[in-house]
């Protein structure tokens, strides 16, 4: 959808260019893939975040107290991140 946006016209490249990719880790552990996402996003827009595995997120029902403190930090990152470009 990115590279569409972005091959589209001038004002869809620059809101593709400005946008930020948060990558939240679907398993926990190493992820030999997760890496090949974000350099396959990082041309694409403005900045990539990625968000550790965290279980109290597996459920679909998101309770704050229940992150680890890794996990708040990356949301944190990544709301600065789309701060930043307001």
């Amino acid at each position: 959808m990115l590279e569409a946006l972005s091959n589209r016209d001038e004002h869809s490249r620059k809101l593709a260019q400005g946008a930020v990719a948060i990558i939240s880790k679907r398993t926990p552990g190493e992820d030999p893939n997760m890496e090949r996402f974000v350099e396959s996003f990082r041309p694409l827009v403005r900045e990539v975040v990625t968000i550790p595995y965290n279980k109290a997120l597996v459920s679909g029902v998101i309770h704050i107290d229940g992150l680890n403190r890794d996990t708040k930090r990356a949301w944190l990152r990544a709301t600065a991140a789309v701060a930043k470009g307001l």
